[in-house]
C-alpha cells in the first residue's frame, strides 16, 4: 500500500480488516494489526468485529471467543450478525455445549436472537441428536409460542426423545402437534410408548397403548415389541404385567389384545426354564375375557400355541385349538406351522402331514424359515409321512420364495373347495399326546 502511495491511516487499515473478515488471511491480518499498533491507531468497535469474524471463518473459535470476551470488558456491544455468525460456524462443528452457553448469555444480556438462528440451531441439534440443546430451545421459544417449527422437525425431535427416553419432551411435542390440528397417528403413540419403556416406566407405556386403542388405532405386534423386549431383558414377571393391566382396566382403560399377548409371550419365555409356566399362561388366557373387551384373535391363539410348543405340551395346544374353533377364529399359516412343528417334535409325522395338507387346502403357505425347520425335523426319518413332507414341492430345498408366491397366486385364482369358514385344523394321530383328527371332529360335531 505504501509503495502505491496509499496512506496507511485508520480508515484504510480498517477497510483492510473488513476485507480480511470476508476473505480471511491470518498472516496479513496480523500485519495490519501490527501496523495499527505501530501508528498508535486504536481498533474501533467495527474493527473488533472484523477481526473476530475473520477468526471465526478460520475456525479459530477459542481466539474468537477470547476476543469477544475482551470486547465485552471494553463495553463493546457484540452485534447480532457476529453472534449469529459464530453460532452458525459452531453448528457446523457440532459444538453444542458452547452454543448453549452463547445463547443463554445472549438472552441474559437482553439481546434478541433471530427466528432464523433458532430454527437453524434446532435443526442442527436434532440432526446431531444433542438433546440438551433441543430441550433448551423447545422450552425457551417453542413452548412460549415464539417459534413454530415444521412438522418434519417435530418428528425428528420425537425420534430423539424416544432414543433418550425423554417423555416430558415427547409429550410436549405431541401436544404442540395436536394444537396445530395434526391428528396423532399410530406412529406417534408407538414412539411415546418407547419413550416410557426407555425411561423404565412400564405402567405408563402400557397406558399409552390403551390410549392408542382409544384413539382408534390398532395395536400391532410391532407396537408391543419394545415393552416385551424390556420385560424379557429386565426379567419382569408376567404377573407383574398382568397386575398393571388389571389396574388400568379398573381405571376405565380399554385393554388392547396386544397388551395381553405380552403376558402370554412372557409365559412362553418362562416356559424355557419352568414347564409349569404353560399352565399359568393357559390360566391367564381363561381370565382374558375379564381384561379385554375384544375376543381373542389369531395372533393371540398363535402366541398360546407357540407357548405350548416350548414344552411340547400337546394337551394344552389341543385346548387352544378347541378354543380357536369355539370363537370361530380362522387359522392362518402361522397356526398350522406351530401345530405341524409340535407334531414333528413328538415324532407324529402322520398328523403333521395331515395338518400340512389341510393348510394347503385352505390356500395357505409356510414361510421359508418354517419350511427349513420341517426339512430339518424330517431329514433323518424314514417314516412315509416324513418322506412325503420332505419331498413335497413346497418343502423341498430347491423351492424358491417366488415359486411359493406363484403357488399362492394359483390358489387365489383357482381357490380350493375347502370351506372358508372358521373351523378347527384337521389333523390325525395314532398318539394321544398330539392334536388329532378324530378328537377334533367329535368336538366339531
Amino acid at each position: 500500500m505504501e509503495q502505491n502511495d496509499i496512506p496507511l491511516d485508520s480508515g484504510t487499515l480498517h477497510a483492510a480488516l473488513q476485507a480480511l473478515a470476508v476473505h480471511p488471511d491470518y498472516t496479513l491480518r496480523q500485519d495490519v494489526l501490527r501496523a495499527m499498533r505501530d501508528r498508535w491507531l486504536p481498533l474501533s468497535p467495527d474493527g473488533w468485529h472484523y477481526v473476530v469474524a475473520g477468526l471465526i471463518r478460520e475456525h479459530q473459535f477459542e481466539l474468537a471467543l477470547d476476543n469477544i470476551a475482551h470486547m465485552e470488558r471494553k463495553d463493546i456491544v457484540v452485534k447480532g450478525w457476529l453472534h449469529s455468525l459464530l453460532v452458525y460456524y459452531l453448528c457446523e462443528c457440532e459444538e453444542f455445549g458452547q452454543i448453549l452457553e452463547l445463547l443463554r448469555t445472549r438472552l441474559e444480556q437482553g439481546y434478541p436472537v433471530t427466528q432464523e438462528l433458532w430454527v437453524h440451531v434446532l435443526n442442527a441439534a436434532t440432526a446431531a441428536c444433542h438433546l440438551p440443546t433441543i430441550r433448551f430451545i423447545w422450552k425457551r421459544v417453542v413452548e412460549s409460542g415464539s417459534l413454530d417449527p415444521e412438522s418434519h422437525s417435530c418428528h425428528r425431535i420425537i425420534e430423539n426423545a424416544t432414543e433418550h427416553g425423554d417423555t416430558r419432551l415427547g409429550r410436549s411435542v405431541l401436544l404442540y402437534l395436536r394444537i396445530r390440528g395434526m391428528p396423532l397417528k399410530a406412529w406417534h403413540y408407538e414412539k411415546l410408548c418407547q419413550m416410557n419403556v426407555t425411561s423404565g416406566n412400564l405402567y405408563e407405556s402400557l397406558r399409552v397403548l390403551c390410549e392408542m386403542k382409544g384413539a382408534g388405532h390398532t395395536v400391532q405386534s410391532s407396537s408391543v415389541e419394545p415393552i416385551l423386549n424390556h420385560c424379557i431383558s429386565k426379567k419382569i414377571r408376567p404377573r407383574d404385567v398382568w397386575s398393571h393391566l388389571k389396574d388400568l382396566k379398573s381405571k376405565g382403560q380399554d385393554i388392547p389384545l396386544g397388551c395381553a399377548r405380552i403376558v402370554i409371550e412372557l409365559y412362553r419365555e418362562g416356559a424355557r426354564s419352568d414347564p409349569f409356566a404353560v399352565d399359568d399362561g393357559i390360566d391367564f388366557y381363561k381370565e382374558l375375557y375379564t381384561l379385554c373387551s375384544a375376543k381373542p384373535d389369531a395372533h393371540t391363539f398363535n402366541a398360546l400355541i407357540r407357548m405350548c410348543r416350548v414344552t411340547q405340551d400337546a394337551d394344552s395346544a389341543m385346548f387352544v385349538v378347541h378354543e380357536m374353533a369355539a370363537f370361530q377364529v380362522v387359522p392362518d399359516a402361522n397356526t398350522f406351522g406351530h401345530l405341524i412343528m409340535i407334531c414333528l417334535e413328538c415324532d407324529n409325522f402322520q398328523s403333521a402331514h395331515l395338518y400340512f395338507e389341510d393348510m394347503l387346502g385352505r390356500g395357505l403357505h409356510l414361510d421359508q424359515a418354517a419350511r427349513a425347520e420341517i426339512r430339518e425335523l424330517c431329514g433323518s426319518s424314514t417314516d412315509q409321512d416324513a418322506v412325503k413332507l420332505r419331498q413335497h414341492p413346497e418343502i423341498s430345498e430347491d423351492v424358491s420364495e417366488e415359486e411359493v408366491a406363484n403357488l399362492a397366486t394359483d390358489d387365489h385364482t383357482n381357490p380350493p373347495n375347502a370351506s372358508t369358514e372358521a373351523e378347527e385344523p384337521e389333523g390325525h394321530s395314532d398318539h394321544k399326546e398330539v392334536p388329532g383328527h378324530d378328537t377334533q371332529k367329535r368336538d366339531m360335531e
